[in-house]
């Protein structure tokens, strides 16, 4: 039967082989002031297991005398499966070993028959607080081990909203997070980021470094001959290239043993990756609490994005002085004119000269090379509109976008990227002598496609010239136009089909592209002066 519906949900379970019990029970218990929220019944043991098995009990009140098997066979296998419940014995007859095994068995209360109605509702109410309870520690250690579990990816997502900032566009505060996270041992700590942007992208893993900085932190416990000062917080890779890192310190450490750390950690990072011969720029933030981490953060990058890009790889923010450099332009109108001539090996020789020199007087920067790497690429796309070559489809693809998003990190990258975006455009300088090149393409590609849907637009996507000037050197190289060739090639393949095959007209039409039998015989008409039928009769073999 339902009853009153509690915050905590508890089933109790009442098992007798006389029903008059268990129906004295049901309307002699207050159920309105204990929190049961269904009370079911079994006449018996067997029918008390099934019950066990469909239903989730908490509290069993259950007589000992029974046929077959007793009250305390049942509560044995109850301990036998872990069931973990509370029980209330009844008897009817007062024998010590009665006791002395519900006792052993862990029972709550051992009452006499004829049942005293109070003192089962205070038995009832004693079963209730030791369920609830017993839930409590239940749900606890499974928050417990949930937080065991799951505390490395808690702790990942929360330096992940701190180190990209997107916690300032929550409306939980940093404090609140923390709590939420359960990472209190913040509060009591500092913390110093560190940037490694490597070089090469992939050549060197985000593991790989977070394993490096893992073992120098180790390598300063050894070096402590009082108490470790500084240990490794977390990783956290931003970009192909850039992986933040944060070391962390307790807050009384001294200002003396946290510079010997960051001098020492520098330098084994420095020769480890030299050693690696992996080319890095690293940037060092400050010492600060939680809630200033982002900002230092902000400040690296805005360091490591000036800072003059030479064979000088580490900057620290504590002590960089930010350099003046003079923005120099290139002549682009000169490289232009070595794109429009095919002289791509003289324009390679003039970039690479222009940036080496502005190496070597410091001119050079991340924010330069940005700079730089734009103009670069707004010339060529200039001078690939100039001979009608779609450049936004030409570079749209994931080999442009891996070598742009590491060419503002040094020289040598920002050449790679060039010389990957002349090897694209070369293809198309020399107009006269390519543009036959494009037409056959063009031509292959309807000769093997023309059963399919094809638009003039999609051809030129093919060799990403505009479709006008597509069609214009198509026409000049074959004589037709490009959707008169299209239909040149499906009437052709349909004779060979109507003459060649028993295959029905209309599937005829639908293997050459046209779904409409209608237009197909209509175009086919159009193209020899008569239909298809009259066609395969007059030729078929």
């Amino acid at each position: 039967m339902d009853m009153p519906r509690g915050e905590m949900y508890m089933n109790m379970l009442i098992v007798d082989d006389d029903f008059h019990v268990i129906q004295g029970i049901q309307q002699n218990i207050h159920w309105e002031s204990v929190d049961i929220e269904h009370v079911f019944y079994a006449l018996g043991v067997t029918a008390a297991k099934q019950m066990f098995l469909r239903h989730d009990i908490d509290i069993v009140i259950c007589d000992i005398e029974m046929p077959r098997e007793t009250g305390l066979d049942f509560v044995d296998w109850m301990r036998a499966r872990h069931f973990r419940v509370q029980v209330i014995f009844l008897t009817g007859y007062a024998k010590f070993e009665y006791a002395h095994k519900a006792i052993e068995l862990g029972s709550l209360e051992y009452i006499l028959k004829p049942v005293d109605y109070n003192l089962l509702e205070r038995a009832i109410g004693k079963a209730l607080e030791n369920a609830v309870k017993m839930k409590e520690n239940e749900r606890m250690q499974q928050t417990n081990q949930y937080w065991e579990q799951n505390k490395q990816k808690v702790k990942e997502h929360f330096w992940s909203c701190v180190i990209t900032g997107s916690i300032l566009k929550n409306s939980i505060s940093l404090d609140s997070f923390i709590d939420e996270c359960g990472l209190t041992y913040i509060r009591e700590m500092i913390f110093l980021p560190v940037i490694v942007q490597a070089y090469t992208p992939g050549s060197i893993t985000a593991a790989c470094i977070e394993a490096n900085i893992i073992d120098i932190c180790g390598a300063l416990k050894q070096t402590d001959q009082e108490q470790p000062c500084v240990f490794f917080e977390i990783g956290k890779r931003i970009s192909e290239s850039t992986t933040v890192f944060v070391l962390k310190a307790y807050m009384n450490t001294e200002n003396s043993k946290l510079e010997s750390a960051v001098q020492f950690f520098t330098a084994e990072l420095d020769k480890c990756m030299k050693d690696r011969k992996e080319k890095f720029f690293l940037g060092i933030g400050m010492w600060s609490v939680i809630d200033l981490v982002f900002d230092d953060i902000q400040n690296i990058n805005a360091m490591m994005l000036d800072a003059p890009r030479n064979d000088q790889n580490i900057v620290l923010l504590a002590s960089y002085q930010p350099v003046n450099m003079p923005r120099i332009y290139p002549d682009t109108s000169i490289w232009t004119g070595f794109l429009r001539e095919g002289k791509t090996e003289e324009l390679k020789k003039a970039v690479r000269y222009f940036l080496k020199e502005l190496e070597e007087k410091n001119y050079l920067s991340s924010r330069n090379l940005q700079q730089f790497g734009i103009d670069i690429t707004q010339m060529i796309y200039s001078y690939l509109d100039s001979v009608h070559v779609y450049a936004h489809l030409l570079f749209d693809n994931e080999e442009n976008m891996m070598f742009y998003s590491k060419a503002a990190l040094s020289v040598h990258n920002m050449l790679e990227y060039v010389d990957y975006l002349l090897m694209k455009a070369s293809g198309y300088n020399n107009e006269s002598g390519k543009s036959s090149d494009f037409a056959d393409k063009i031509k292959e590609y309807i000769d093997n496609h023309f059963q399919s849907n094809l638009t003039r637009d999609e051809l030129s996507r093919l060799v990403f010239l505009n479709p006008d000037y597509l069609s214009r050197i198509f026409k000049k190289k074959t004589g037709m136009s490009i959707s008169g060739y299209i239909i040149f090639k499906r009437i052709d393949e349909a004779k060979k089909l109507l003459t060649s095959t028993n295959i029905p007209v209309s599937v005829v039409s639908a293997r050459v592209g046209y779904d409409n039998f209608a237009y197909f015989t209509k175009i086919f008409k159009d193209k020899t002066g008569m239909t298809p039928n009259e066609y395969r009769k007059l030729y078929k073999k």
